[in-house]
């Protein structure tokens, strides 16, 4: 019998463009014609590959992780009044979980090309937050920013 030899490179070359796709050489098919080849498994994106900001699946992911309030002024959000924001505007950042927010069409309008924390400081000096509500804010600001507030995907931790 045939067996596929991993050290060809010819034989996986054709997978290599696909970062979605592995080759699992630990997983093999046997077939009659040509002996043992690998299979082929789809590999989920990790949490930080994924985009939070064009998948329609992913920002509302964001929005659960926001408990359906606004990002900078703590309001209620709904399906018809939010918009998933970038914190740090691109090309500075990515659509990725730790740079995007759920926030209401007001205060993105607002905030503009400032920084979050600018921003949460005008909220705080207009009376919009109070001085609890604006420490809370600043500190869930770093804890998104360091990787703490993950978005809760089913069938993950």
């Amino acid at each position: 019998m045939r067996s596929f030899n991993p050290s060809k490179r010819r034989d996986a070359s054709r997978f290599s463009g696909l970062s979605v796709w592995v080759i699992a050489f630990d997983c093999f098919c046997h077939t009659k014609s040509r002996g043992v080849i690998p299979t082929i498994k789809k590999q989920r994106p990790t949490i930080e590959e994924m985009d939070f900001f064009s998948v329609p699946e992913n920002r509302q992911l964001i929005l659960r992780r926001e408990e359906h309030r606004c990002f900078y002024c703590l309001g209620t959000l709904t399906t018809d009044n939010h918009v998933i924001e970038h914190v740090m505007s691109r090309p500075d950042g990515d659509d990725g979980y730790r740079n995007v927010v759920a926030a209401c069409c007001q205060c993105n309008n607002r905030k503009g090309s400032s920084t979050a924390e600018d921003f949460l400081r005008t909220l705080y000096r207009q009376s919009l937050l109070d001085a609890q509500e604006f420490e809370e804010r600043k500190s869930y600001l770093d804890r998104l920013r360091s990787g703490e507030l993950k978005p809760k995907i089913d069938g993950c931790e």
